[in-house]
This record gives C-alpha cells, sequence and structure tokens, in this order.
C-alpha cells in the first residue's frame, strides 16, 4: 500500500507539475529556460538584456545579408560575447541562433502552444525569413572541399541511414575521367561507427521524387490520406484545441470575475489609484484573452475531405503541366510531403511522411517495430493492382519497375516500403 501511495503521489505531483508549466507557458513565461539575448523579468517572462542582444542583432543582421559564419563567430568572440555556458562562439551556436523563432517574437512551448508577439522581438520577420531561406539553401547546395558546388543536395536532413538510423549527410568525389559527382552517407560512417554504404545522390534522389509523383497522382492514395486526415483533424487536433481554449476561457472568467468586484468595490464608495490600476490591468487583460481565444480557433481552420484532395490534385497538375520549373516543383514535392526517408543495404528504402504537421517524427526503431508487427498480421507484401487489403494500414500501388511499393499507416505516419533492387 505505501508502495502504491508512493507512486500514486509522484504521478500526482508530475501531472501537477505538467499543469503548471502548461499554465505558466500560457502566459509566456520563461519556466527556468534561458534565452542568449534576454533576461528574465521581475514577472516571470523574457525582457531584452541590454548586454547581449546587440550580439543576437548583429547576427541576424550579417547572415541575411550572406556574411560568412566563420566572420560572424570571430566577430562576436572579439567583442567579448560568450555564451550561455560561458564558452566561445563558433558555429553551430550562430546557427542555433539564428533558425530560433523566438528572437522574432514567437514564444513556443514543446508542441502545444505558440504566441505571436509572446516575447520583445529582436529581429524584424523580414530579417529573419531571410536567414531561413538562407540556412534552406546552405543545406541544399554543401560545397566540396575544394569549394566547387556541386548542386543542390535535396535530402538533407531528411534521408537516413538504415543500419543505426543517423542522418546521411553529403558528399563530392571524383571519378576517374576528373568528373565530380555527388553521394550520401552514413554520418556515422566518417566516424567508423557504421559501415552503410554511401550512395549516388542522383540515384537516391530520382527514386525518392518518382515514389512521391506516384503518391500524388494516385486518386484512391489521396483518398484514403484525407480520411486519415480528417479523422486527425477531428480527433487529437481538436481535443487539443479544445484544451486550449478552455484555459483561456477560464482565466478570462476569472479576470471578468475580479473585474466585476472592483467595480462593485467601486459602487460602494472604495475608491483608490491601486484598484483604478487593477481594474485597468485586469480589462487590459480579457481583452487579451478573448482576442487570443479568437485567433487561436481562427489558426486552426477545418478542413473538407473535399479541400484537402483539392490540394493533391493542384499539386498534381502543377507537377503534370509546368515543365519549365521542374527543380521548383521537385523541391515543393520534398518540403510539403517527405519527413523522412530511411535506406539499408539490401535495397529497401522506406519513404515516410506525415498528415498531421512537423511534430510526428518516427525513429528507426519504431519504424521497424511497426513493419515487423505488420508483416505478421497482414499478407499483403506481394499483392498486385490498387486498392485496400483487409486492413484500412495497407495499401498496394501498381508494380511499374518490377518492385512491390507498399504503403502502411504506423500512427500519423505514412511508410511507404520500396525494394529498389
Amino acid at each position: 500500500m505505501l508502495e502504491g501511495f508512493a507512486e500514486y503521489y509522484s504521478a500526482n505531483l508530475s501531472e501537477n507539475v505538467k499543469r503548471g508549466n502548461y499554465e505558466s507557458a500560457l502566459d509566456c513565461k520563461t519556466l527556468g529556460v534561458k534565452l542568449f539575448g534576454y533576461r528574465k523579468a521581475p514577472d516571470g517572462k523574457y525582457e531584452i538584456d541590454p548586454e547581449t542582444a546587440p550580439a543576437v542583432r548583429y547576427a541576424f543582421e550579417e547572415y541575411a545579408k550572406g556574411t560568412a559564419p566563420s566572420d560572424i563567430v570571430q566577430e562576436l568572440n572579439s567583442r567579448g560575447y560568450r555564451t550561455l555556458r560561458g564558452g566561445l562562439f563558433n558555429k553551430n551556436s550562430v546557427a542555433q541562433m539564428v533558425r530560433n523563432e523566438k528572437y522574432a517574437g514567437v514564444y513556443i512551448y514543446k508542441d502545444l502552444i505558440r504566441v505571436e508577439n509572446g516575447i520583445p522581438a529582436l529581429v524584424d520577420r523580414e530579417t529573419f525569413d531571410k536567414c531561413q531561406k538562407r540556412l534552406a539553401e546552405n543545406r541544399r547546395s554543401p560545397k566540396s572541399r575544394a569549394g566547387c558546388a556541386v548542386g543542390k543536395y535535396i535530402l538533407t536532413g531528411k534521408l537516413f541511414c538504415g543500419k543505426c538510423g543517423s542522418t546521411m549527410i553529403s558528399g563530392t568525389g571524383t571519378s576517374k575521367t576528373g568528373r565530380k559527382y555527388g553521394y550520401y552517407q552514413c554520418s556515422n560512417a566518417q566516424y567508423h561507427q557504421c559501415d552503410k554504404r554511401r550512395v549516388k545522390k542522383d540515384w537516391i534522389e530520382t527514386i525518392i521524387l518518382d515514389k512521391l509523383r506516384e503518391l500524388v497522382c494516385n486518386d484512391e492514395f489521396i483518398a484514403l490520406v484525407a480520411d486519415k486526415a480528417i479523422a486527425y483533424q477531428d480527433g487529437a487536433m481538436n481535443a487539443q484545441r479544445k484544451t486550449v481554449t478552455a484555459e483561456l476561457d477560464r482565466r478570462r472568467k476569472e479576470a471578468v470575475k475580479a473585474r466585476d468586484n472592483i467595480i462593485r468595490a467601486i459602487e460602494s464608495g472604495m475608491i483608490s489609484d491601486a484598484l483604478r490600476e487593477r481594474y485597468k490591468a485586469l480589462d487590459e487583460e480579457i481583452i487579451s484573452l478573448e482576442a487570443a481565444i479568437k485567433d487561436y480557433v481562427h489558426e486552426y481552420p477545418k478542413f473538407t475531405k473535399e479541400q484537402i484532395i483539392g490540394f493533391f490534385r493542384c499539386f498534381r497538375n502543377a507537377l503534370t503541366d509546368d515543365t519549365e520549373n521542374t527543380e521548383r516543383l521537385n523541391e515543393q514535392l520534398l518540403d510539403t510531403f517527405l519527413n523522412s526517408a530511411f535506406l539499408y543495404d539490401d535495397g529497401r528504402l522506406v519513404i515516410c511522411f506525415n498528415y498531421s504537421g512537423p511534430g510526428n517524427k518516427i525513429t528507426i526503431t519504431e519504424l521497424e517495430e511497426a513493419i515487423d508487427d505488420f508483416f505478421e498480421t497482414a499478407d499483403c507484401r506481394h499483392s498486385s493492382g490498387v486498392g485496400e487489403s483487409s486492413s484500412d494500414s495497407c495499401f498496394s500501388l501498381p508494380d511499374r519497375d518490377n518492385t512491390n511499393s507498399t504503403i502502411i499507416f504506423i500512427g500519423m505516419v505514412v511508410a511507404m516500403i520500396v525494394q529498389t533492387k
């Protein structure tokens, strides 16, 4: 019994802590998270630190202009700035800084709360967006050691090793004829911690793009994904929206009640500057909360199945008709639909994308467990034609390239299993 009470107390304490953090996050409190360029204000929120804020502004402005990260690092260190841990700045710390949306005034708590203007902005949105564009270009256009660009590596950050689960990074090589070529290799291979074979850049990018095009052009698959997306929208997403709006409405009602009490006190003759200030603060809080409720409801509009299918078809029409912008459309195809891809040495390729936002990632362990469980209970590995199996988690595409392409749904993630050789 004592063990049971202890376990209950521990679980209850954990829930209380989470609830307290959640309520504090709705107030845009720091929750003990330090952020370079800011300090904790007396009310527990972020306020600009006049000593370190200039370093943040300098890093964003220079990076947006195209200044090399190494030059930015050198300047910050020479001015005497140090990281929150007291160390010297490096390229990674600058990269993390310029991709942090909090500096543009957005307060973020996990995947639950996002408040525009919840933090005093150190950079304007235009500068922040310029930095994000440059970050994306740098990810897609790495250079060889000789400094010669070999083209965009469009799978950077999305292609993973099927052996260890680590990201596959870009690299360049030179053939016997002196021609440069690109490839992807496991990031652990450079430390001799994984023996996954590297693969040619053009080969793997072509396969993944072709398979994604197959999906976008398959009406039955689009309808199936649309059903899944509507189910998610009506379930988990709607529950999250109700939880947040209910909490905001609870706080609004408390503020209204407190304001009404002050009105009654004033009517009874209790008039003071403190009461007037408190009334004004409560009135502003009520207006802010009502606006937050309205914004949160409108931030997540509900889509119909027809709208989702229409989006797919518009994208498909663009892929089919606009041949002049193939490169740009390919990048949009990957950015829009591809969550991750896992490549194995036996030729298996598992392409994943989700229909519920960027928060739903899948690890290689979760992926392999789900695939093993699925094939133990469903015999759709070698099914032919287009259609669903007896299980609503399986879907097979036409066997066009002598490959079996099977679709399974893993939670909020769609996994396409392809045998490339």
